[in-house]
C-alpha cells in the first residue's frame, strides 16, 4: 500500500519469486484485490490507447467531410496531436505514472482541444469563400484569427481553471489528471491560434497547398 511503490513492480516481484519456488511443478495464479486491480488498470490503459487511435481518425474524417477539403482536414492534426504529445511528454519527463485516472488525460485533451479546432477552421474556409483571389492567405488567416480568437482564449481560460481546480485533490492520480488536463488546454489553444498559421504560412509548399485549396473552395 506503499504510495512508493508501484503495484505492478511488487506483483512482478511477487510472480518471480513464486515461480523460483515451484519450478515449474505447478501452475502459478496470483489472487487478491490488488492484482484484480491492476489487471483491469492495465487493460483499461490498453483500451483507452486504442480508442484514442480510432478517435484521431475519425475526428479526421469527419473533419475532410466537414470542410470539404483534405487538406484542411489533415492541417486539423496538428492542434489535435499537440496536446497528446505535450501529455505524453510531461508524463514521461516528470515520472507521471500511465493509470487508470490518467489515460483519461489524453482522451478528453482531443474532445476538447477538436472544438476549437473546428471553430478557426471554419471561419478560415468562410474567409477563403467570401474573399476568394481578391486577399491572399495571410489576410484569410489574419481575419479568422480576429474573430475566433477572443473566444478561443476565453473558453480555453475557463478550462484551463476548471482542470486546475483538481489540484487541490487528495488522490494523486486526480492532481496529475488536472496538471495534465490544464496544460493539454494550454497547448490545443497554442495549436490552434499559433501553430497553425505558422505551420501554413512558414511552409511554402503547404502555402501553396492551401492557396490552390482556396481557389477550388471559391469556385464550388
Amino acid at each position: 500500500n506503499s504510495p512508493s511503490v508501484s503495484i505492478g513492480s511488487t506483483i512482478g516481484k511477487v510472480r518471480a519469486l513464486a515461480e523460483e519456488s515451484l519450478k515449474g511443478t505447478g501452475k502459478l495464479s496470483l489472487t487478491g484485490g490488488l492484482v484484480v486491480f491492476h489487471s483491469q488498470g492495465s487493460e483499461l490503459v490498453r483500451a483507452q490507447s486504442i480508442s484514442l487511435i480510432l478517435a484521431l481518425s475519425c475526428i479526421t474524417g469527419l473533419l475532410i467531410l466537414q470542410f470539404r477539403s483534405f487538406l484542411l482536414g489533415m492541417v486539423s492534426l496538428i492542434p489535435n496531436t499537440l496536446p497528446l504529445a505535450v501529455i505524453f511528454g510531461l508524463m514521461g519527463w516528470f515520472g507521471i505514472a500511465l493509470d487508470h485516472v490518467t489515460i483519461f488525460a489524453a482522451t478528453v485533451a482531443i474532445g476538447l482541444s477538436v472544438d476549437d479546432t473546428i471553430h478557426y477552421l471554419t471561419q478560415l474556409r468562410r474567409e477563403m469563400r467570401s474573399k476568394g483571389h481578391a486577399q491572399d492567405v495571410e489576410t484569410c488567416l489574419a481575419d479568422a484569427y480576429g474573430v475566433t480568437g477572443k473566444a478561443l482564449i476565453s473558453t480555453s481560460a475557463v478550462l484551463f481553471f476548471g482542470f486546475l481546480a483538481l489540484i487541490s485533490s487528495p488522490f494523486q492520480p486526480v492532481i496529475s489528471f488536472g496538471i495534465l488536463g490544464s496544460t493539454a488546454i494550454l497547448a490545443a489553444l497554442f495549436g490552434d491560434l499559433v501553430f497553425i498559421p505558422a505551420i501554413i504560412l512558414s511552409f511554402s509548399p503547404l502555402k501553396k497547398l492551401v492557396s490552390r485549396d482556396m481557389a477550388a473552395i471559391t469556385n464550388a
